[in-house]
């Protein structure tokens, strides 16, 4: 069975066998044991097919390893830690709990801010290092990192598919901490009303803006995904954009220019400014 099909079979499996850890109620520790459990089972089932598996040719390994391994990975160490830190979470008052919350929270951004090189590389697509990071034949000692000393079974991960899927961990508890602390503090005094927009345009330009917008760095401090972007780009416009990747290769290929939509965009801006200054 080919690999990739076989991943987003057990990808499915295992979304429907995950619950949603911010519901999970007074049972949590329970369900999120039984959560990291699930996530074991499924990224065993995949090695197991992985160590005997040979890809086509290198541009599928590495995609294999650089998009698709690590969100099962990333389940894996998202719900062991999860479970770590809610077992350590105080039950007194709820002050002594953000003071917890922000202290982990702390932890996970030194930790980010560590990686920041390997975290830079995945958000922007960066290729130059995908034979060294991604092939299970690449070098192992490529990747220096002292987050990432962790043993691993070669024929089934490479050292840069684990560092990402540890910092997509990371990512997400960070959003589960934030969550949490905006919880315990209540929610915001005043709520408006959501605006209903839909994206009309091409596809690829949605996948220009999303680009454009992560590598300004205006998202999050510029910590937000390609990914995280994209999806919330798309839930925000209602656009599907499909492969996000894919789009991006076909944008880096233009022989008129790479920036198409973002070129007609600022021609735009300059000519209603002008029009309101009644030049």
């Amino acid at each position: 069975m080919d690999i990739q099909k076989l991943a987003q079979t057990l990808k499915e499996r295992l979304d429907r066998e995950l619950p949603e850890a911010s519901a999970l109620g007074e049972d949590r520790l329970f369900h999120l044991q039984a959560a990291h459990k699930n996530a074991e089972k499924v990224l065993g089932e995949l090695d197991v097919a992985l160590a005997k598996y040979e890809f086509g040719d290198e541009a599928a390994e590495i995609h294999f390893f650089k998009h698709i391994k690590p969100d099962f990975h990333s389940e894996s160490i998202y719900y062991a830690e999860l479970f770590n830190l809610e077992s350590a979470r105080p039950i007194s008052q709820k002050g002594d709990q953000v003071k917890y919350l922000l202290k982990e929270q702390q932890k996970l951004q030194a930790f980010l801010n560590f990686n920041r090189d390997l975290h830079q590389y995945y958000m922007l697509d960066r290729t130059h290092f995908d034979r060294h990071y991604f092939l299970r034949a690449g070098r192992a000692d490529f990747l220096v990192s002292r987050a990432f000393h962790t043993p691993i079974d070669r024929s089934s991960c490479t050292v840069a598919c684990l560092g990402i899927s540890t910092i997509l961990a990371a990512i997400r508890i960070n959003k589960y901490i934030n969550s949490a602390i905006q919880s315990l503090q209540g929610p915001p005094a005043t709520a408006q009303k959501q605006v209903t927009l839909k994206w009309t345009g091409k596809k690829n330009q949605l996948v220009e803006l999303v680009y454009a917008l992560k590598v300004a760095g205006v998202l999050n401090h510029g910590q937000a995904e390609i990914r995280e972007v994209a999806k919330v780009m798309g839930q925000l416009l209602g656009g599907d954009m499909g492969d996000v990747y894919k789009r991006f290769q076909e944008i880096r290929i233009r022989k008129k220019g790479r920036t198409l939509f973002l070129e007609v965009l600022k021609e735009k801006l300059e000519d209603y400014i002008l029009e309101s200054e009644g030049l």
